[in-house]
């Protein structure tokens, strides 16, 4: 086919195919990165979801404490472990998000 001699109207398709392979490429780029903007919101409102959480369950280990009953301060050590490299994990992530080393390949 290379080598064989295209009429100007051969030629017109040609191009046409080609610009519609491109338009619908283009579509489904764009397709395909709002998925991802989907799925980081919905990650966004999990982890906003998980954090209130977290939150109100150890205002509630303070509080057992705080009335006496000190069978919860070991549960409480360890969940305030468990909170600091969680923020630690979670701050080193979000730093990558908003650096752009995840886009320098």
């Amino acid at each position: 086919m290379a080598n064989a001699k295209e009429t100007p109207r051969q030629k017109m398709i040609s191009l046409l195919y080609l610009v519609l392979t491109c338009l619908l490429a283009l579509n489904v780029s764009k397709e395909v990165l709002h998925g991802f903007v989907h799925i980081n919101e919905s990650i966004e409102t999990t982890n906003s979801n998980f954090t209130n959480t977290t939150q109100k369950i150890m205002e509630a280990f303070k509080e057992a404490i705080r009335q006496g009953r000190y069978e919860f301060a070991p549960y409480y050590q360890k969940a305030q472990k468990t909170d600091v490299l969680t923020q630690r994990a979670y701050g080193y992530l979000d730093s990558l998000k908003k650096s752009d080393q995840l886009y320098r390949r």
